[in-house]
């Protein structure tokens, strides 16, 4: 498993336009109040399961496989077939939660 890297923001900007969820993340991650209260596990689980929700309600499942599989330095096929419980460990293990806030709100200035 690696750290975020530069590549991952714009993965992770093609994964929400394609998934359809460039509106309501960019509202969520802008909201500065509301992203800095949140502690790790809220912000890691809320995030992966309204990426899910929406991913799986579009289709789109093969670009979550693609950008956490690239996180995970694994197959985006092996991620398909992960334990969910591991995948969402990994979320977390990848950054800190300071990090990831860094990260989103990056991506989401680029969604503008």
């Amino acid at each position: 498993m690696r750290n975020l890297q530069t590549r991952d923001i714009f993965a992770f900007v093609r994964m929400v336009d394609e998934i359809g969820l460039k509106d309501e993340l960019k509202n969520m991650i802008m909201s500065k109040d509301n992203i800095a209260d949140l502690t790790a596990e809220s912000f890691g689980y809320d995030l992966i399961f309204t990426i899910l929700d929406k991913a799986s309600s579009t289709k789109a499942e093969a670009s979550v496989y693609e950008f956490f599989g690239g996180l995970f330095e694994i197959d985006p096929k092996e991620c398909a077939t992960m334990d969910a419980l591991e995948f969402i460990e990994k979320v977390m293990e990848v950054a800190d939660v300071e990090k990831w806030k860094a990260f989103f709100t990056s991506a989401a200035k680029l969604m503008k």
